[in-house]
């Protein structure tokens, strides 16, 4: 992609990019945005080991605190006026 391009993916969608053979180091900012009651679920998940250098994701626990930041609340009028202007089959994606 070009410099300051982005790209969004649902989460289920496989994505990923060939290996990097210039010169010049390959960087990159991933956010996952999901819903503020959001639980951990890492019981049984088979390579722990790599979620070493993550923040704990307790299990059925609400991910939150500083590493879990709201990004916005949905209490807020002119907010709740926006997300009632979604087309129906789009707000359980945003919520």
């Amino acid at each position: 992609m070009k410099k300051g391009y982005a790209s969004f993916h649902h989460p289920l969608t496989m994505h990923g990019s060939y290996a990097n053979y210039s010169e010049r180091s390959r960087r990159a900012v991933v956010i996952n945005a999901m819903g503020h009651e959001t639980l951990g679920n890492t019981a049984g998940y088979e390579r722990l080991d790599a979620l070493a250098a993550f923040p704990a994701m307790e299990q059925d626990q609400v991910l939150d605190g500083r590493f879990f930041p709201v990004l916005f609340d949905d209490s807020d009028p002119e907010l709740k006026d926006l997300l009632s202007r979604i087309p129906v089959q789009f707000q359980n994606s945003v919520k």
